[in-house]
């Protein structure tokens, strides 16, 4: 695929699993590896919820991100909805902003949100041909999913 010019996206994800699919998806979509930030200080099996980091952070890049708008960069926040819907998860990183008194995210805005039911795995399984269901927790196979193939 082509490589993307002048793009710049900034990650903020919750664990190791996700910033490795989003690194590889966007490869598969034509970003240079030095076009893609993922910001590295998420908890991963640390003290601490990858929710809540990427919910703080949100806060924070979003800020700098619009400082930015000039700029030809975009903000993507990779976090997995577990025992939320997809939908319920981005009424809470919606609802972040709200208790800043940072501006809610415009549709134009080049904020993406990644959300996988339950766990990315989930959507690893597909993107390698198996059939999935979003009711079904796939958590527990992450390590036999080849990410490389998925993105």
């Amino acid at each position: 695929m082509r490589r993307k010019q002048g793009m710049r996206i900034v990650a903020v994800v919750e664990d190791r699993q996700l910033e490795r699919f989003v690194r590889k998806t966007l490869e598969a979509f034509g970003f240079d590896r030095n076009q893609v930030r993922v910001l590295e200080d998420y908890p991963n099996g640390k003290a601490g919820s990858g929710k809540q980091y990427v919910e703080n952070k949100y806060r924070e890049e979003a800020v700098t991100f619009r400082r930015k708008n000039r700029e030809n960069i975009a903000l993507l926040l990779g976090t997995e909805s577990d025992e939320q819907s997809v939908a319920e998860r981005k009424q809470a990183l919606d609802a972040q902003l709200a208790t800043t008194n940072v501006p809610a995210r415009n549709p134009d805005e080049r904020i993406v949100f990644w959300i996988p039911r339950w766990h990315v795995e989930t959507w690893g399984l597909h993107l390698t041909g198996n059939a999935v269901e979003e009711v079904t927790n796939y958590h527990h196979i992450g390590g036999k999913i080849d990410w490389r193939e998925a993105g």
